[in-house]
């Protein structure tokens, strides 16, 4: 029997920006455990979960992913917003480029035509701040509004461990060319 790995099609950050915006959430929010801050390595803008994926359907959605074609965009990250249910803490868009939109749904399609389950919530673009943040809380009326361009998206495997979860990119594509860089 194969074994799987837990997989997702992503947006990743630039450095410099993703600690610019944990130096300014860790000055902004005084929230409490057992709410987990997410580190500036981590943070990503999920585009498809693909979820425990056997190597076959890897191969696949990467197949399909390789032959799309969207171009580069840019969004501003000036939406704050908590999930109390789901103990999340986001950032993300006001308002999503039709590029994003059009690549997160070609991505969940093609996640769905390999036999891996989408929800039926709509797309909700976003960077998680913080997990298990259950209880209310006000959230800060502005944000910086940072502006993110993406020439390209990946897939990852996330592990989980003791301490958490562990990124790591396994393939890149460009935005704006059918192949992978």
């Amino acid at each position: 029997m194969s074994s799987t790995q837990r997989l997702f099609f992503t947006l990743t950050l630039q450095p410099t920006l993703a600690r610019n915006i944990v130096h300014w959430r860790n000055q902004t929010f005084d929230v409490q455990r057992p709410a987990r801050p997410t580190p500036a390595t981590q943070l990503h803008l999920t585009l498809a979960f693909l979820g425990d994926t056997r190597p076959a359907q890897r191969d696949s959605v990467c197949r399909i992913a390789e032959r799309l074609q969207n171009q580069p965009f840019s969004l501003t990250l000036d939406n704050l917003g908590h999930w109390p249910k789901a103990g999340i803490i986001w950032l993300g868009p006001r308002h999503s480029p039709r590029p994003l939109l059009a690549l997160a749904s070609a991505l969940r399609a093609a996640a769905v035509r390999c036999g891996l389950p989408q929800p039926a919530t709509p797309f909700s673009p976003h960077i998680t701040l913080f997990r298990r943040a259950h209880h209310p809380l006000i959230l800060p009326s502005q944000t910086p509004g940072w502006s993110v361009s993406f020439s390209h998206f990946s897939l990852y495997c996330s592990e989980l461990t003791p301490r958490g979860s562990r990124y790591t990119e396994l393939q890149r594509w460009s935005l704006g060319a059918p192949h992978a860089v």
